[in-house]
């Protein structure tokens, strides 16, 4: 009896470990968010998009699956009014999930059409922040082959989509746009046809999609870019977030979006930036050890060609135990900008700015999903710096005329994340709030060319700035110490009263990123042939 007992074991421990590492049948994948930039009655959005999840390799309880998502959106909205809108979309995903031991092949096929009715309205004096909510209803149809070593199955089902959209839009001088938006979506599942037996359905988690409604938070940021010279057309990208037990693909999709009619509002004119924002410094932690050295290059490129600006960000990182880490950063601004309003004093004005700040802060990092793919942190630091300008140009006495100010800069900030890791992929969803004080002021402009300037009195006022930024890294497998980044952030003004301090509200960066420890043991465990 016991020659048997062994064998047996072996067997039993198979069973387990192939049951352990069940593949999930995916049965939701969130489409692309339809956030229209829309300022006025008559605006309109009509784009087509090409959607994926960027990355397809990822490890699943020890078993290598590979999970592709592709597949496009047709967007179109239009503002029938000044308040009201419309808007409708059709999704379409063709999506395939290879190896894992009791799987070798499932492929998907998922579409579904919305239409919508929303409200947008500007909520601050200049026009350039707007808030949006957007409702609707849609029906698709979601279906899926599994074809394993022995057997085929199938699954489909009719899907009803209700959908609550909210966002806020944040529009630079030029014609770069960051929206924020969080979408709820509740799926409900009708009509299921399958040949799988009722044990396979609960092992997958298939067997609860006939009840009540399943209901999904998701979070997308959307930055997009107008051309100049061709209005009508915008370049966007969009990175979208979604967890849950039934559908937990994380993936970041990227568009290309045309618009028959998009007109953006320029509503200020042009003035002295006292502040420009710095890129945000959010280290990818994930243990005690980790390190950040890197630099990047940044620019408002987004703005007119006579409001422009670039610059250098060097930061660091490093996380002194397994939740608990310390920042420092540097960071140096040369930025122009033509003025051509004339005002009271000045006909017209070449600025040019010199900024820079160094800032020290320290902050908290933890996992906050089971397999350590998401994980959350918040930073609070402190900054000093200065930041100066030289005003030349032409007064209205047609005469030349040159001007100066400077001043010392004090920065305190509080950063929160969420950072989304997929393999080498990571997408960092941050929000940063700025206040700035500025002391020690010297000038030469006279007391009502100040007033007129808008920057009388500085000095006597603390700002506050909402700054979102979206983040995107890269890990080279064979180098795990380096990383590619890019970011890109807005800066709003929160005004109190009539206190507004003109600004830059947009920075775009990118750059290498280093863990000098990672980098040294990748290459000693990767020597050259």
């Amino acid at each position: 009896m016991k020659k048997y007992l062994f064998p047996t074991l072996v067997i039993i421990s198979m069973l387990i470990l192939l049951a352990s590492c069940n593949i999930p049948r995916y049965a939701y994948s969130p489409a692309a968010h339809n956030v229209p930039v829309l300022t006025k009655k008559g605006d309109s959005k009509l784009g087509a998009v090409y959607s994926t999840n960027a990355v397809g390799q990822e490890t699943i309880e020890d078993v290598k699956v590979d999970n592709r998502s592709r597949g496009f959106d047709l967007h179109g909205a239009v503002a029938i009014t000044d308040n009201f809108a419309i808007q409708a979309s059709h999704f379409y995903r063709w999506e395939k999930t290879e190896q894992g031991s009791d799987t070798l092949t499932i492929r998907y096929k998922r579409n579904i059409t919305e239409i919508g009715l929303g409200y947008y309205m500007p909520i601050n004096d200049k026009k350039n922040t707007f808030f949006q909510v957007f409702a609707g209803a849609g029906l698709g149809r979601f279906s899926f082959t599994d074809q394993d070593r022995f057997d085929s199955n199938y699954h489909q089902a009719n899907i009803t989509k209700i959908y609550l959209q909210p966002a806020i839009l944040f529009k630079s001088k030029g014609s770069f746009t960051t929206s924020v938006a969080l979408r709820f979506s509740g799926i409900n599942y009708s009509k299921i046809m399958t040949n799988y037996t009722q044990n396979e359905l609960s092992t997958h988690h298939l067997g609860e999609l006939d009840g009540r409604a399943k209901w999904f938070f998701e979070p997308a940021t959307v930055s997009s870019f107008g051309f100049k010279n061709v209005p009508g057309l915008r370049f966007e990208v969009q990175v979208l977030c979604l967890e849950r037990k039934i559908s937990n693909r994380l993936f970041m999709k990227m568009k290309i979006l045309f618009a028959a009619l998009i007109v953006l509002l320029c509503t200020s004119c042009a003035s002295r930036y006292m502040y420009s924002p710095s890129a945000h410094n959010v280290p990818v932690f994930t243990e005690q050890g980790d390190s950040k050295i890197g630099a990047s290059y940044s620019t408002n490129a987004g703005e007119e060609d006579d409001n422009s600006g670039h610059g250098l960000d060097v930061q660091g990182a490093y996380a002194v135990t397994k939740h608990v880490a310390v920042q420092a950063g540097y960071s140096t601004r040369s930025e122009k900008t033509i003025d051509s309003n004339a005002n009271a004093y000045f006909d017209h004005s070449n600025i040019r700015y010199k900024r820079r700040m160094f800032e020290v802060g320290a902050g908290y990092f933890r996992s906050i999903h089971k397999r350590d793919k998401i994980f959350f942190a918040a930073y609070g630091g402190m900054g000093f710096g200065q930041f100066s300008f030289k005003d030349n140009g032409v007064d209205n006495n047609q005469l030349l005329y040159t001007r100066f100010h400077k001043a010392n800069v004090t920065k305190y900030y509080l950063q929160p994340a969420v950072m989304f890791i997929n393999r080498g992929f990571v997408t960092s969803l941050a929000v940063r709030a700025t206040l700035i004080d500025f002391n020690h002021i010297q000038t030469d402009y006279t007391a009502q060319e100040l007033e007129e300037l808008k920057i009388d009195d500085i000095s006597s006022n603390a700002y506050v700035f909402f700054e979102p930024a979206v983040i995107l890294s890269y890990q080279f497998k064979k180098l795990p110490g380096l990383r590619i980044e890019c970011q890109g952030g807005f800066s709003a003004h929160l005004r109190v009263e009539d206190k507004y301090l003109s600004h830059k509200e947009a920075n775009f960066s990118a750059g290498l990123v280093f863990d000098i420890p990672k980098l040294i043991k990748g290459i000693a465990n990767n020597p050259k042939d």
